[in-house]
C-alpha cells in the first residue's frame, strides 16, 4: 500500500522527476482506500490484544460491515501489524504470514476465511490450511481438530482473525452452522499448554476477532458462550452523506486519497466531485477505489494532469453493473449533464411556470409540490 505520507509526490521519484508511465499505472492499481474509522478500530484491536495477554478465558470482538467497506483489507492490515510487532520483540524476521523462528514457524496471529459451505470438517480444514499443514484435507473431523489444537500451540497462535463469518448464518442448514460455531467455541476454550521445566502444564488460550456482514451477529445471539465472551462490537460502515460528521470524515478520506493519486494536480479540489462520487458509490470504499482506478488509468493514458469529471462519468458507465449491484436496479450517472448529454437519466424536474386551475374556484396558481400552505 502507498503511504499517505507521499503527499502530492506519488507521481514523482526520489529525485523529483516524473515517474515512467508504467510505474504510475502500477501505483494507481495498488491504490487502497482506507476507511477513516479503520485507524480507530486498529487502536481498539491493540487494546484487545493487550487484554488477551492476561485473560483467564478466550475472548472475542466483532467487526461487522456491509460488503466493500474494507473488512478483509483491515484483517490483512491487523495481521501484518501484529506479525511485525511480535517478530521485532522476538528478534526474528517475518517470512510470509509467519515468523521465521529457529525451532519452526510461529504464527501468533492467524487469518482464517470461513468456508462458504461451512461444516465442522471444512472449518477445521480452513484452520489447517492457514497453519500451513502439509495435507489439510487428510483425516476425519476428529483427527483434523486434534491437529488444529496441536499446531495452534506449536506455532504460538494467540489470536485468530475469522473472516467472512456471515457464512455460518448464510448456510442453508442451521444444524451445520451451529455445529461449526460450537466447534469454534471449543477451540477458543481453555486448553492445556505445553509442560514447563518442572512438568507443570499451563493454560493456553486462543482469542478471536470476527469479521463479516451484519448478519453474522445472529450467531452470537444463538450461542450463549460466544456472547458471554464478547468484548465489543465495532461496526465498519459506509460514509453517510446526511450525517455532517460522517460527511467530514468522507471528505478527509478523499483528500488523503487525492495525495496518493499519481497526478500533479488534485482531483478533489472541487467539492462538487465529493457529492457526485458519493452518489455514484454510496460512500463504499471498494467502489470508490474501483471508479478512481478506471478513470485514473484512462487519464494516465491520455496524459492528463488529474482525473476529470468527464473521465469519472465514463468510468461510472464502465462499472455501472458493479456500482448498482447492491440495489439491483440501474443507478443514475451523477456526472451526466442533462443539457449536453442525451444519455442523462434522473428524476424529471417539475415545471414551476405551469399554472394549474383549482377546481371550483376559477383561480390559477403555481403548483406547490407538496409544500404546506402558510
Amino acid at each position: 500500500m502507498i503511504d499517505v505520507a507521499e503527499a502530492r509526490t506519488a507521481h514523482l521519484d526520489a529525485t523529483g522527476r516524473l515517474l515512467p508511465l508504467a510505474e504510475r499505472q502500477r501505483r494507481l492499481m495498488r491504490l487502497k482506500v482506507w476507511h477513516t474509522l479503520a485507524k480507530a478500530i486498529i487502536a481498539r484491536f491493540d487494546r484487545f490484544e493487550d487484554m488477551t495477554r492476561s485473560a483467564l478465558e478466550g475472548m472475542h470482538i466483532a467487526i461487522p460491515g456491509r460488503p466493500g467497506v474494507g473488512k478483509s483489507q483491515l484483517v490483512k492490515k491487523i495481521r501484518n501489524d501484529v506479525l511485525a510487532r511480535e517478530a521485532k520483540t522476538a528478534g526474528y524476521a517475518v517470512r510470509g504470514t509467519a515468523i521465521d523462528a529457529p525451532g519452526g514457524d510461529w504464527r501468533p496471529v492467524l487469518r482464517v476465511p470461513t468456508p462458504p459451505e461451512v461444516t465442522v470438517a471444512s472449518f477445521a480444514e480452513a484452520f489447517l490450511h492457514a497453519l500451513a499443514d502439509e495435507d489439510p484435507a487428510f483425516g476425519d473431523k476428529g483427527q483434523k481438530t486434534r491437529r488444529v489444537r496441536r499446531k495452534l500451540q506449536e506455532q504460538r497462535t494467540r489470536i485468530v482473525l475469522v473472516d467472512e463469518f456471515q457464512h455460518l448464518t448464510d448456510h442453508r442448514t442451521e444444524k451445520f452452522a451451529y455445529a461449526a460455531a460450537d466447534w469454534l467455541k471449543g477451540i477458543l476454550n481453555e486448553q492445556d499448554g505445553e509442560p514447563d521445566e518442572d512438568g507443570v502444564i499451563g493454560e493456553f488460550f486462543v482469542h478471536a476477532a470476527f469479521f463479516g456482514t451484519h448478519s453474522m451477529q445472529t450467531m452470537f445471539v444463538g450461542n450463549g458462550q460466544l456472547a458471554s465472551r464478547a468484548r465489543g462490537v465495532f461496526p465498519l460502515a459506509a460514509y453517510d452523506w446526511i450525517d455532517p460528521a460522517q460527511r467530514a470524515l468522507y471528505r478527509d478520506t478523499l483528500h488523503a486519497v487525492d495525495r496518493m493519486l499519481p497526478f500533479p494536480e488534485p482531483t478533489f479540489a472541487d467539492e462538487t466531485v465529493h457529492f457526485d462520487l458519493h452518489r455514484a458509490t454510496d460512500g463504499v470504499m471498494r467502489r470508490i477505489a474501483a471508479i478512481l482506478q478506471v478513470a485514473g488509468f484512462e487519464a494516465l493514458a491520455l496524459g492528463q494532469t488529474r482525473i476529470t469529471p468527464e473521465l469519472l462519468k465514463d468510468a461510472f458507465d464502465t462499472l455501472a453493473w458493479e456500482l448498482g449491484s447492491s440495489d439491483f436496479h440501474p443507478r443514475a450517472n451523477p456526472w451526466r449533464e442533462k443539457k449536453h448529454d442525451p444519455g442523462f437519466r434522473d428524476a424529471p424536474v417539475p415545471d414551476t411556470t405551469r399554472k394549474t386551475r383549482i377546481r371550483g374556484t376559477g383561480n390559477s396558481v403555481a403548483p406547490s409540490f407538496g409544500k404546506k400552505k402558510r
